[in-house]
């Protein structure tokens, strides 16, 4: 009984989000920010709940979310509810879990709306089709982390049902894209891994 109550709720909260608004654990937005450099304000455009935010913070960066909706950032940072693809203004740094059925505009609109840098959270596969893969050959792709162990990232639903507890047992491969204005070299491939537990 107790396996098909459970069974039951998971099929129930694992429905496709109607905005694609799947939530990433915390440590993967830190395992960014200890792997890759950062310089000026870091804004999300899709934040959410805040996660790439509340990392960036804990990182030491200034930041500054948007998204269509508020779904928590605006407690804890400068936020504004805008569409991402209607906004004008540029940022020094643009880091986010897009919406997956807009990846590849929301790569394009990042890109020329960052001073800086673009990190941008991806299935991993999403970089091996035939078009799309020439298409990153001609950005300014610098390094690709894979994101280990894989995470679970479930729709906010998921996340506000257990209340910020996060899931275990991720199935499918992710990876920080990482792209710098101004960058013709090569990109480097990494790893942005789970932090290690500290030992009480």
């Amino acid at each position: 009984m107790k396996k098909t109550t459970i069974a039951k709720l998971d099929a129930y909260l694992w429905k496709r989000d109607p905005d694609d608004w799947y939530v990433e654990p915390s440590w993967v937005c830190d395992s960014l920010f200890a792997a890759e450099e950062f310089e000026g304000t870091i804004c999300d455009p899709a934040c959410g709940l805040g996660r790439v935010l509340d990392a960036a913070k804990r990182a030491g960066h200034t930041t500054f979310g948007i998204d269509i909706k508020d779904r928590g950032a605006s407690q804890n940072h400068r936020f504004k509810i805008s569409d991402f693809f209607g906004l004008k203004m540029d940022c020094p740094n643009i880091v986010s879990n897009p919406p997956y059925k807009y990846d590849d505009a929301f790569l394009e609109h990042a890109i020329a709306r960052a001073e800086k840098k673009t990190a941008l959270l991806l299935r991993a596969p999403w970089a091996n089709g035939a078009a799309r893969s020439r298409r990153l050959a001609q950005l300014p792709l610098k390094r690709v982390l894979m994101v280990t162990p894989r995470p679970s990232m479930p729709p906010g639903a998921v996340i506000r049902a257990l209340k910020g507890k996060d899931p275990s047992g991720g199935r499918v491969d992710y990876a920080w894209f990482i792209f710098e204005r101004g960058f013709t070299g090569q990109p480097t491939f990494g790893w942005a891994r789970r932090p290690a537990k500290e030992k009480k």
